[in-house]
């Protein structure tokens, strides 16, 4: 929570009020009777505490304990274990850009609560460039960009498009020169808001950009006075498109192989039926051979050899004893 809006939390919040804080496990707001998070009572405040140096804040004392620190998923589209309005006053701070359904939490902060407070990083933080070593724009595990104007809290889905075009993002040296309550967005709210989920299209980030005083070197979008940040970018989509080109390369080559392996298979079933053709082709020949060589041995019978057989014919007809004779001479020979 930005520390100047602290005293201004503890002023809205009376002495017999019952507090609930929302995602309190990293940074604890004492002032809270009950606290709801997916993370144990045990190791509340560790991170800040260890990593930034960062205490607690709304007072000295916790006002919590283990029994009333409620561990869940806050999202998990079931209702909280709190009746309606058993809060009088609600704190949720740099929890809904972490989560995967802030809307879903927020319809619970009004049902559970009469009133409260939400803090978020601002667009202007989350929009700048260089705030983690490795992460493009923003910080890595921000889910959402979040947008608060007046009663209305949008999320806006954070697109890695904004990790790629310099002109949708701010560069470290605007972002460093941000004032502390710049860098964060906050709401009070009372009976009721309005969070919706909305959409970062291209146009909307521009005019957002460029509302801010930019080095004369860096970036904008009509193009004027390229600097190193737009030759990175240059050199950046050169590259992401010679990878698109290797990709389509390999796909092309995968196409071709596979082409390939199915004309050889095809190659392969008209080897085999050519094979069989040739087999019978083979065996035909081999029967017209042997039929020419039985032709070959009666060839020299001739039509005295028949006249012969016609005469022994006639014979064993008169004489039934000469025709047995000569079917045994016949059937040796």
């Amino acid at each position: 929570m930005l520390e100047a809006n602290v005293p201004a939390v503890l002023s809205r919040i009376a002495a017999g009020h019952r507090v609930l804080d929302v995602g309190g496990w990293a940074r604890c707001f004492n002032r809270a009777d009950y606290v709801i998070d997916k993370f144990p009572f045990e190791t509340r405040g560790t991170r800040y505490a260890e990593k930034l140096g960062l205490p607690a804040q709304g007072g000295e004392v916790e006002s919590f304990s283990a029994e009333t620190w409620v561990a869940r998923d806050l999202c998990d589209r079931e209702p909280w274990p709190f009746p309606d309005k058993f809060f009088d006053f609600c704190t949720c701070s740099h929890t809904l850009e972490d989560i995967r359904d802030p809307l879903w939490v927020c319809s619970e902060m009004r049902r559970v609560a009469r009133a409260g407070y939400i803090e978020t990083p601002s667009m202007a933080f989350e929009l700048t460039r260089g705030r983690e070593a490795g992460v493009p724009v923003g910080l890595s595990h921000h889910f959402w960009v979040v947008e608060v104007d007046g009663p209305t809290i949008t999320f806006h889905p954070k697109l890695h498009s904004l990790h790629g075009d310099p002109q949708l993002s701010l560069p470290p040296v605007v972002g460093a020169a941000l004032p502390p309550e710049t860098q964060v967005s906050w709401l009070f709210w009372e009976g009721d808001f309005v969070s919706r989920e909305g959409w970062l299209h291209r146009e909307l980030v521009e005019r957002f950009v460029s509302g801010f005083a930019l080095p004369e070197d860096l970036p904008r979008a009509d193009g004027a006075s390229p600097g190193s940040d737009a030759r990175v970018f240059e050199l950046t989509r050169a590259n992401d498109d010679a990878r698109a080109l290797i990709w389509q390369l390999r796909a092309r080559l995968e196409e071709a192989e596979r082409q390939w392996d199915a004309s050889r298979a095809s190659i392969e079933v008209l080897e085999g039926q050519v094979s069989r053709v040739l087999s019978a082709l083979h065996a035909v020949a081999a029967e017209r051979d042997e039929a020419i060589g039985q032709l070959d041995r009666v060839e020299g019978i001739g039509p005295s050899a028949l006249g012969v057989a016609r005469r022994l014919h006639r014979m064993g007809t008169r004489h039934p004893g000469l025709k047995a004779l000569l079917k045994r001479v016949v059937r040796a020979a």
